[in-house]
This record gives structure tokens, sequence and C-alpha cells, in this order.
């Protein structure tokens, strides 16, 4: 066994001595070094909930955190990275699994597959079906996060939020870092011939101090130096995912 740690109290709590801090750290990055983040990590989701998920304990146009299990009006986070994907689904009712999907948004797998730049389905102007998804990973701020410690979240906008998305991608376009702003997360109603649904809402809320910055720009060189990285629900790259398992609509 160790040598004994003195408790060192103040003001009534239990503190850390430095130097059994500085052990604690070391030996944590040697745990953390174990795991390898292309395969053994799953990043969780900030999922829009609709009206027809069964599967949270949330309200419908809230947003759930899969890791804290967390069901919030409003969040705000700092942009990591994106990436593109596609899903088609072959029918309309909610659950069906995608009969073809691509994790970049270029080559497709299923049915039917290949080129998706070349695909009749990509084009919606023509009746096309399959999703373009725009997939963020962010660190949620605020009360109740720990943003240097905590994972990052996958965001997933498609669909009825893809002109949010496009004006989110503008936004970050034209910052001087993706993680130049703290962008503030929510959601509204809308209704159209298929019905009523909530929408992804995403706003600039103010810049990102310089220790936001920082603690970003670590997690997106964690992120970007892995060969993949999948969110938990993301039936493009997540084999375990559940069908249409970001916001529950199928188109």
């Amino acid at each position: 066994m160790g040598k004994e740690v003195e408790p060192v109290v103040a003001g009534g709590e239990v503190v850390i001595p430095d130097d059994v801090m500085a052990e604690m750290e070391a030996a944590s990055r040697e745990q953390k070094a174990a795991i390898d983040v292309t395969t053994d990590v799953r990043l969780p989701q900030l999922r829009l909930v609709q009206a027809t998920t069964q599967d949270v304990e949330a309200a419908a146009g809230q947003l759930f955190d899969s890791l804290t299990g967390a069901a919030l009006d409003e969040v705000d986070a700092i942009v990591l990275d994106m990436y593109k994907s596609r899903a088609l689904f072959g029918g309309d009712n909610v659950g069906d699994p995608p009969t073809c999907t691509s994790p970049d948004a270029i080559n497709g797998f299923g049915d039917p597959g290949g080129d998706c730049l070349r695909c009749p389905h990509a084009d919606w102007r023509s009746g096309g079906r399959c999703q373009l998804r725009y997939n963020y990973f962010a660190v949620l701020l605020g009360d109740g996060f720990d943003p240097e410690h905590e994972l990052p979240r996958g965001v997933m906008m498609h669909g009825t939020s893809a002109k949010v998305a496009t004006r989110l991608n503008t936004m970050l376009f034209g910052s001087k870092f993706f993680w130049s702003n703290v962008v503030h997360l929510s959601s509204v109603q809308e209704t159209n011939k298929r019905g009523t649904y909530k929408v992804w809402e995403a706003r600039r809320s103010r810049p990102a101090t310089s220790g936001e910055m920082m603690v970003a720009f670590a997690w997106h060189k964690q992120i970007a130096a892995a060969k993949s990285v999948a969110v938990a629900g993301d039936v493009t790259r997540d084999a375990g995912a559940t069908p249409a398992g970001d916001d529950d609509i199928p188109f």
C-alpha cells in the first residue's frame, strides 16, 4: 500500500494537497492513454426531442443530454468541429431504419449506395428523400457543466433544421476560429403540411473567453487526432445506434 494521505480540512471541506493532486493527475493521464478514442469512445448526444420521442424523459422541444440525462430548455455551447453525412429512409414510419447511409456525404452504403453526388435521392428539388445531415461536436457551458473534463456532445441538424445549420455554418465560417463564439442552442415550433414539429434554433450568444477557447481547442485537437469519432445515435457512423435516433423525424 502507498503512503497514507492526511486529509486537509478548510472551511469544513476536505482539500486535496497539491502533491496528491499531481499524483492523481498523472495516474489519470496513464489511464486515459489506455483508451483508444478511435474505437473505444462514443460521444454523447444533445438531442432535440419531438412529440414522437418515446425513449427519453423530456418534453417536445427540450434538448436531451444523453451524458447527464438532463432535459434542457436551452444551453450555451462552443462548436469544435462539423462534418456532413447522409441517411436515406425507406418510409414515413418513425423508427424505420435507413436503407442507405453515408458517413461523409460522399460515399453511400446500402440501397442504392454508391456516389452520393450522382444519386437522384440526394437532390431534394427533384423529390429526393436522402437527408443531408450537419453534425457538430460541441462543449456545453453553464451551471452544471464542466467543459474541460466532460466529453463534448454531438448535435445533429437535418431536414427541417437544415436552414438553421446553414446559418450556423455561415457564422462559423465568418469567425476567426470555430470556437471564437458561444452559440445559444434552443428550439422553436414550426408547422407545415406534414405536421407540427420542433426545429433547432442556434444564435450567437457572446464572444468566447480566452480560457473557453483554449479548452475548446484542446478538445478539437483530440477529436482531430482520431481516425473516426462516433456519436451515440448517429446511424451513419454508429452500428449500435437506434434507427432515426437524432430527432425522430424521417424527413
